[in-house]
């Protein structure tokens, strides 16, 4: 398995990117936190719900440069993931 990291600027690029890697099934949601429920009533991702969620902290740090930490884990085909 390969672990990328990241960080950034731009929370709503990272969240865009992401929605569009699950709308494909190319990857999954696997935890959230402090965050509104991230998906619609059809069960898709919502970038505007996740924003919500993220402008308290925004607005209460607006001299951090680097707003956004991403993970992204990519396993290869023959990892078995179990979840707990």
């Amino acid at each position: 398995m390969v672990a990328n990291i990241r960080s950034g600027s731009s929370s709503g690029g990272a969240l865009y990117y992401n929605k569009e890697k699950v709308d494909k099934d190319e990857a999954e949601i696997l935890y959230w936190q402090r965050m509104l429920e991230p998906f619609d009533k059809h069960g898709r991702m919502d970038v505007d719900a996740c924003m919500e969620s993220f402008w308290p902290y925004l607005e209460a740090n607006r001299r951090t440069a680097n707003t956004v930490f991403h993970v992204s884990l990519n396993p290869s085909p023959e990892d078995k993931l179990k979840y707990i």
